[in-house]
């Protein structure tokens, strides 16, 4: 029964351990992706910066403002210049939010690793006891049998001497049968039972 028990619990091990691995797998793949879209992302915001630092001069951009033909181009680009600014800012927050994910899934996936190793560790000792279990349970069974070929000896030769004691007893009735006729034969009594 503690043997059964102990390979259940294994079994429920190594199926923790393919959930777990599985796991570790989506949440690898969830890594690369954001891996992917950071890498993506950072080279747009360098490109924004770039952009921004070769027009960074409050000169320039009052010239590319003023170099409007109307109020109304040079309110657009005035719009346009805030947009970029803004988008800027954005692509910083989106940066630093998709950082923030990276390392939540880099944690995590430690996490699930070191869970793994425990449960690893777990089933190798499970697996440990019950191989002790076994060998105990081998040498029980073995003891038991050797117990048994005693017994069963001893039962044999209590057998043999049993009737053994039944033979001597078997000839000393009929010794002392003997004798009785004798004696009564002797006597001269003719009918002797």
């Amino acid at each position: 029964k503690k043997i059964k028990l102990r390979q259940q619990l294994i079994g429920t091990i190594n199926s923790e351990l393919d959930g777990l691995s599985s796991q570790i797998t989506t949440t690898s793949g969830e890594i690369t992706s954001l891996e992917h879209k950071m890498e993506q992302l950072r080279n747009e915001y360098a490109n924004m910066v770039r952009f921004a630092q070769r027009n960074q001069g409050s000169y320039q951009r009052l010239m590319f403002i003023f170099a409007s033909d109307d109020f109304n181009q040079a309110f657009k680009r005035l719009k346009y210049l805030q947009q970029y600014s803004d988008s800027r800012k954005r692509q910083a927050a989106l940066i630093d939010s998709t950082q923030s994910q990276l390392s939540n899934r880099k944690s995590e996936l430690e996490a699930k690793k070191n869970e793994k190793t425990s449960l690893r560790n777990q089933e190798l000792q499970q697996k440990q006891e019950l191989e002790k279990d076994k060998k105990e349970q081998d040498k029980v069974l073995a003891n038991l049998q050797d117990r048994e070929k005693k017994l069963k000896k001893q039962l044999a030769e209590k057998q043999k001497a049993k009737q053994r004691l039944d033979r001597a007893i078997d000839n000393l009735i009929r010794k002392e049968i003997e004798a009785a006729k004798k004696k009564a034969t002797a006597s001269g009594k003719k009918n002797v039972t």
